[in-house]
């Protein structure tokens, strides 16, 4: 049996695809072998402000592939495989709202699943999701999430690993393979975001698969210690690894006893946030909420009232939150007004880097579609907070 939250992402995808297929203005391309479906919204309010059209996003998802197999030999050849084995399925969905940066959309693997309208048991779809915001990324950034979404948890589920393996191992494999890609196309390694993705990969991803390789197999931990490693023979060790975990029901034990200390952190931090009402912990409380992570279930409306406590005390990163929340309607009746409001206060003190470009883009898009009277009154409310925040 599948993981519960697998067997979830799975009938989602069924039901998307489904919805997908019976849109008659969808736009669908094949690319090297790649189906690309371009998903027509349901319905024109849920597309995010300033997504790109079907058309543009179809063209820089098969640019993206083209990198792939242009640069990354390896990756290119575990694309071969998994198209061998079922149909490979990319879609960009402009109004894809399921991301991983707070409430903006990037990508999501979704397990593959059976054609319904299919006789054989075996004929697997393997479905990525890629968001409004993914897609407008440079090319080689699309082709590293392509790369870590399709082909790196594409193959653990063509071998069979998501039956038993927990999330954290899943995203070992995944990012092993995106370590992969970065050797292919030359990344520079001293790159800051290339060195926080190494040492996240080793520390956190792949840190009980180190542990493991260090009391049984010592002699291969050498494939760790240099600028490159050989990816290829970490995944030969990694599939006898997740073999080992299946055959000791360490997954199953480990996911037993993880739920029950999240509960209790979970117990804790809330008694902290709400007792205390320091804007760090209502924050962090928030996005456990939002991301139904550590013991609780995913509840926007909780998220954004934790959100906006935290966001009134000057915490940008709820500010951010919650202005986002605000534009997508999760949690809360979609406001672009308030929107504004709060990612103006968010934007200029967010730290530098993806997110913030984000965050700037949306503060843009709803600026755009304010009046010129709702315009002044954003300026005076904020420049009355930041007086009071003196």
């Amino acid at each position: 049996m599948l993981p519960r939250i697998t067997l979830r992402l799975a009938a989602f995808a069924i039901l998307f695809f489904s919805t997908a297929n019976d849109a008659a203005a969808d736009l669908k391309d094949t690319h090297k072998g790649v189906e690309i479906i371009g998903v027509k919204a349901a319905e024109e309010g849920k597309v995010e402000p300033g997504a790109l059209n079907l058309k543009t996003g179809i063209r820089n998802i098969a640019k993206a592939i083209d990198v792939i197999y242009a640069k990354s030999p390896f990756s290119a050849a575990k694309l071969e495989v998994l198209k061998k084995n079922g149909q490979v399925v990319i879609s960009y969905n402009p109004a894809y709202q399921s991301g991983k940066l707070g409430g903006f959309a990037l990508a999501s693997f979704f397990p593959d699943y059976y054609k319904r309208d299919s006789k054989n048991k075996g004929d697997k779809r393997f479905f990525v999701v890629i968001g409004p915001h993914a897609v407008k990324w440079p090319t080689d950034e699309l082709a590293m999430i392509i790369v870590h979404e399709l082909v790196g948890h594409g193959m653990q589920r063509l071998l069979g690993h998501l039956d038993y393996i927990r999330v954290l191992d899943l995203e070992c494999a995944a990012n092993l393979y995106g370590e992969k890609f970065y050797q292919d196309i030359g990344i520079d390694k001293n790159a800051r975001d290339v060195v926080k993705f190494r040492k996240k990969l080793e520390k956190h991803w792949c840190s009980d698969f180190k542990t493991y390789m260090r009391k049984n197999a010592p002699s291969r931990m050498a494939l760790w210690e240099v600028l490159n490693p050989d990816v290829p023979k970490l995944l030969d060790v990694f599939s006898v690894y997740v073999n080992a975990l299946r055959k000791n029901g360490v997954a199953g034990k480990a996911i037993a006893a993880a739920k029950e200390l999240r509960r209790q952190k979970l117990e804790k931090k809330t008694l902290k946030a709400e007792t205390e009402g320091k804007a760090e912990d209502q924050y962090a409380l928030g996005v456990i909420y939002f991301k139904r992570g550590k013991g609780a279930p995913k509840d926007y409306k909780e998220a954004v009232r934790l959100f906006r406590l935290a966001a009134e005390q000057g915490n940008i990163y709820a500010q951010a939150r919650l202005g986002v929340m605000l534009i997508t309607g999760h949690g809360a009746a979609k406001d672009n007004f308030l929107a504004n409001f709060w990612l103006t206060l968010a934007k200029d003190g967010y730290p530098r880097g993806k997110n913030r470009d984000v965050i700037s883009k949306a503060w843009k898009n709803t600026w755009e579609i304010l009046t010129p009277k709702q315009r002044q009154r954003i300026g005076k409310l904020t420049n009355d907070w930041r007086r009071k925040q003196r």
